[in-house]
């Protein structure tokens, strides 16, 4: 966490330390350190950085995650239209969510069409992956965006054949 948190310089870590193994005692088993965990992680102030212990991850992430679908349709205009909600869960969900939301693409797409509306009100967030995957072939091959890490390094996201990469690299 000290070498890669994104705030990492506003964090004070003496005191993470210190708190982090007050909170973990005298662990004897991970789950002991659970609390920790999330205690130094609610100190890093970013907004984004969590821990799930196994039940929760699997209550939140499991194979019955249920989540809105994903909608395509055709507008007046030669316009798409896709609702993109977030998705979270396991490569099952992950996949099936690709699935429907690149027939919904298609289902959608129109000769000479000439734009898309992608409605983000349902997305919460998630997994950016799968999202990317679904909305690859509207973008087209590219660059679409990147991470930029606590030293300023960019790892680049971008489409190659509708699937999205990693720094060239599928994902």
């Amino acid at each position: 966490m000290e070498d890669k948190a994104l705030r990492r310089d506003d964090v004070d870590w003496d005191e993470v330390r210190r708190t982090a193994f007050t909170e973990a005692g005298n662990a004897q088993r991970p789950s002991d350190t659970y609390r920790a965990i999330e205690v130094a992680l609610g100190r890093l102030g970013d907004g984004h950085s969590g821990f799930y212990d196994p039940k929760r991850a699997t209550e939140r992430h499991g194979d019955e995650q249920i989540r809105n679908p994903v909608e395509g349709r055709a507008l007046a205009g030669r316009l798409g239209y896709l609702s993109l909600p977030g998705v979270l869960g396991s490569e099952k969900v992950y996949q099936q969510y690709v699935r429907e939301g690149r027939n919904a693409v298609a289902k959608a797409n129109r000769p000479n069409a000439c734009g898309w509306v992608i409605d983000l009100r349902r997305n919460r967030g998630g997994n950016m992956w799968p999202m990317l995957a679904v909305v690859g072939p509207i973008l087209g091959d590219g660059d679409v965006g990147s991470f930029v890490d606590a030293d300023g390094k960019k790892t680049v996201w971008s489409i190659e054949k509708g699937s999205p990469r990693l720094d060239g690299d599928s994902t």
